[in-house]
This record gives structure tokens, sequence and C-alpha cells, in this order.
């Protein structure tokens, strides 16, 4: 993402974090809003992108609190200079998932 410009970004907010350091055990864990991370890092880097955010989370903790998956691109977009275009609440096997990410790509395009 540092290297290269990307016209659009799906960015899943369930991201694991890694170390290099330690055994492959003890490098990682689950962070329910590791994409906070990527977010972070455009912005240190002053990058610039769209994205539409994909979780099974229905809020996202951020600032210590809670935050509807419905208001975080407005929220996210603000906080991190991005164009935060969207999110999809995953639901496993639910055809909401593929209805609203093809409605967010139309607008995209």
């Amino acid at each position: 993402m540092s290297e290269r410009d990307y016209d659009l970004i799906i960015l899943d907010m369930a991201l694991p974090t890694f170390t290099a350091e330690g055994d492959a055990a003890g490098r990682g864990y689950d962070q329910a809003q590791g994409g906070v991370e990527v977010l972070r890092a455009l912005k240190s880097r002053n990058l610039r992108a769209k994205i539409i955010i994909i979780t099974q989370y229905p809020d996202i903790t951020f600032g210590g609190k809670r935050l509807k998956l419905t208001e975080a691109p407005k929220v996210l977009s603000r906080r991190y200079n991005q164009d935060v275009v969207g999110s999809v609440l995953y639901k496993y096997r639910s055809p909401s998932n593929h209805t609203k990410l093809t409605a967010l790509l139309k607008k995209f395009l």
C-alpha cells in the first residue's frame, strides 16, 4: 500500500496484528479493529484512497467509544483523511453481503 496507489481498497476491519519478534504462535493476535491501523498508516504516509469497509461487527470501537458501522464511513473519513465510501456488515452465507458490496462498487465505478 505504501509503494503504489490504489483506486479502491476493500478493508476488513478485523485484521490480525503481527510483530517480527517471538515465535509464530506469539507474534500475532486478533484485533477486531485492526483495519484502523491501515487507516493510520495511510494517513501517516499522506496517502489518500477510496475505501469500502467490510466487517462482521455491527459496531466498531473508535476512540474508546462504540461507533455504529453505518456512521463509520463519515467519522473515519474525517479522522484519517480518507474517502471511506461505505461499509458492509458481513454475515456468513447472507446474500446481503453481495448486494451491499455490489451497490457500493457501482457507485464507485
